[in-house]
């Protein structure tokens, strides 16, 4: 049981240190390296949809 409490969990996607090969420490909360690249993979997408829209009107 106290190792149940003293273990670590992703805040996104609720895996447990024991589940996931890194878990990136920030001041209240942990991040799986993957969930780290998802969210990469999405923003890139967003960046790349806002400058094909920035560039609709270009001629």
């Amino acid at each position: 049981m106290a190792q149940e409490k003293n273990t670590l969990y992703c805040s996104f996607c609720g895996k447990s240190q024991h589940e996931v090969r890194k878990l990136i420490a920030g001041p209240t909360v942990f991040i799986y390296v993957e969930c780290v690249q998802i969210f990469m993979d999405i923003i890139r997408e967003e960046n790349k949809n806002t400058l094909v829209k920035s560039r609709d009107g270009v001629p």
